[in-house]
This record gives C-alpha cells, structure tokens and sequence, in this order.
C-alpha cells in the first residue's frame, strides 16, 4: 500500500480490518467511498467504538451517528466531512476544516486523497491486520481474565 498518514499503528490496524470485514476491497483496491469514510471513523479509538454499530456494508448512517454520538465540535465537523465523502448527503464547508487541530487537519485532507484515489492494497497486508487484530484481542483477555471472552470461550 502506498504512504497514508495514520495517526497511530493502531488507526492504521482499525482501519484495514475495518475495510476487511465490510468486504471493501475489490480485486486489491479499496472501495473509494468507504476507505475514506472509516480511515475519519477509525481514526480515534472513541469515535470508532461509538461508529461501529452505524457501519454495514450496505451504507454508513451518518444522521443517526451525528445525532446519537457524542462528539466534540471538532470531531463533528470531522465525520461530516467524512459523510460528505461518503455520499455527498451531509454538507460541511472547507473552511470548518480550520477548526480541527493539526493531525485531525492531516487526517480531513488524507480522507479527501483516498475518496479521490482507489488504492491498493495487497491481500497479505489484509491478513497481516486481521491476525495482529485477532492477538490484540488475545491479549486483552490474558489482561484482563476477569472479563468474559471476546469469542465466546470460557
């Protein structure tokens, strides 16, 4: 995959496994509209947890996610502008852009170049995410064996 700007190696990771389990990767390029959609959502670890249950693979409720998420006013701008690269649906003008701090700033403009760009991305860096995903997971329940299982286990 071509240079991207991630906020974090754990961005990154949600990121792909994101595109991966939504099945938006066709023939090693990622769907435009949904790359650039979940590279914004997965950005913030808050802001992911609070966006799953918003993303099928048949569309992103954005409306709903705006009105029952809780953001700040930065964060707001932010994932309507990833809205507005989803769909078009949810207007934000450029300049609100200014009001997000620097890496937010990098994260709006490196959305804008995958919403214009189908990038690749080979099917071994996909693997490679989802069985990193998978030991983060892992090791969350060695950490913490109070809580139940993620995969249902005892």
């Amino acid at each position: 995959m071509a240079p991207v700007f991630f906020k974090s190696p754990e961005h990154r990771l949600r990121w792909l496994v994101a595109l991966q389990t939504m099945g938006k990767v066709y023939d090693g390029k990622i769907d435009q509209e949904y790359g650039a959609a979940l590279y914004v959502l997965t950005a913030d670890l808050d802001t992911w947890q609070q966006a799953q249950t918003y993303v099928r693979r048949e569309g992103i409720d954005f409306e709903a996610l705006l009105a029952e998420g809780e953001f700040s006013g930065g964060y707001s701008v932010l994932i309507k502008w990833a809205s507005n690269l989803f769909n078009g649906n949810t207007h934000v003008d450029p300049v609100e852009l200014m009001r997000l701090d620097d890496s937010n700033f990098l994260v709006a403009l490196t959305a804008l170049q995958l919403r214009r760009t189908s990038l690749p991305v080979s099917e071994a860096e996909l693997y490679n995410a989802m069985i990193d995903e998978q030991n983060r997971i892992a090791r969350e329940n060695r950490e913490k064996p109070w809580l139940p299982s993620v995969d249902g286990g005892d």
